[in-house]
């Protein structure tokens, strides 16, 4: 019969060996979830990656659907600063408008959840834009004998958290949202420019850029596509976007779910750049003419830098990107800067940080114009 003084000491042994078998336990749970926390991680961004490019698409038939009854792929970008009213001008809003939910086909692996549209519209001063038509038309009677109202015209009244309100209930839950980049080439085409090279604003006063709408021809149209001499299977019109240049890449105040601060996305590249300066190309000498031209808008290439590098772990991201043709490639950020470079230089000015062309010409085109040879 065992003493009553030798039962403690068995149990603390007992005891003592359970501890160490907990201890190797959890040693090795945690082992285990060391190791399949990255697979996991890389199974659901696959899958957040999946979902980006099946958005993509449904996007493309869209705007071939748009096209089909329009002739353009799309009415011009989604910008209230430069394209106006969007709820009636746009991308997005054209859209929407024919039934497809922009608002619910979003990169899900960006943080930027939401366009910068929002921040130019909670900043709206009340003064109509005399660039662009900003406020849109009147309201609307549906077949239901509804009122659609006009969000613009309505925000343009109104002040304080008002803003927020209205753009919440007639943008925000109606789908009129985004987190990608328009590519140049669907919203602009080709630029404007006179027999000197210099860009021509076919509205007087405005600035001269090539992001501005009137700057260059408009929305890319089918005929376009069919005359051009470049394959439409490398014409970029649509990329996950990365946010919004600084003024306009964050929320100022809570629209909706999305609080203050939330980080917006661009809304479109921004066209053709001289190599050197990141600006419009400018000619130099006396006449005028192809010979004086041709060579410094040539040598210029698009600005690929508002497609984000969204997809992927901390290095090595990648952008998916949209073509003319319907198909959707993933482009990688091969030496982690951030960027995706079609051949700039490196420069503290554009943020690259080699010349390594992660976007290369057989792939995806970086031309100043889809057409071989213009002659203004």
């Amino acid at each position: 019969m065992q003493s009553y003084e030798t039962v403690p000491r068995r149990r603390r042994k007992q005891d003592g060996f359970t501890l160490v078998e907990m201890m190797v336990t959890m040693s090795i749970i945690a082992f285990l979830v060391a190791i399949l926390l990255p697979v996991l991680q890389r199974v659901r961004e696959g899958a957040r990656d999946a979902n980006c490019k099946s958005n993509l698409r449904q996007i493309g038939l869209g705007l071939t659907q748009y096209s089909t009854r329009m002739g353009s792929y799309c009415s011009g970008a989604w910008d209230w600063k430069r394209d106006g009213a969007v709820h009636e001008v746009g991308w997005v809003a054209d859209l929407v408008n024919q039934g497809n939910p922009v608002g619910d086909l979003l990169c899900p692996s960006s943080p930027n959840q939401l366009s910068k549209v929002y921040h130019e519209l909670l900043t709206m001063d009340g003064a109509a834009n005399t660039c662009a038509d900003s406020l849109g038309g009147p309201n609307r009677t549906l077949p239901d004998n509804t009122i659609a109202e006009n969000p613009c015209s309505k925000i343009s009244k109104s002040g304080g958290t008002n803003k927020a309100e209205i753009l919440n209930e007639l943008l925000l839950k109606k789908g009129y949202n985004t987190n990608y980049a328009a590519g140049w080439f669907l919203v602009r085409t080709d630029v404007n420019i006179d027999r000197t090279g210099a860009l021509i604003n076919s509205k007087s006063g405005c600035q001269k850029s090539q992001r501005e709408r009137s700057c260059t021809i408009g929305p890319l149209i089918q005929a376009r596509i069919g005359g051009a001499k470049v394959p439409a299977s490398i014409i970029p019109i649509m990329g996950c976007a990365t946010m919004a240049e600084l003024g306009e890449d964050r929320l100022t105040e809570a629209v909706g779910d999305f609080p203050p601060g939330t980080p917006l996305a661009a809304s479109y590249t921004t066209g053709p750049r001289d190599k050197n300066t990141l600006k419009a190309p400018v000619t130099t000498g006396s006449g005028s003419g192809p010979s004086r031209w041709w060579g410094p808008w040539n040598a210029s290439l698009q600005d690929y830098r508002n497609f984000g590098v969204i997809h992927g772990g901390p290095t090595g991201g990648s952008c998916n990107i949209l073509f003319v043709d319907g198909a959707v490639h993933p482009f990688n950020d091969s030496n982690n800067d951030g960027f995706l470079n079609n051949g700039f230089p490196a420069s503290t000015l554009s943020g690259y940080a080699d010349d390594t062309v992660e976007l290369p010409p057989a792939m995806i085109y970086s031309g100043w114009s889809i057409d071989s040879v213009r002659i203004p």
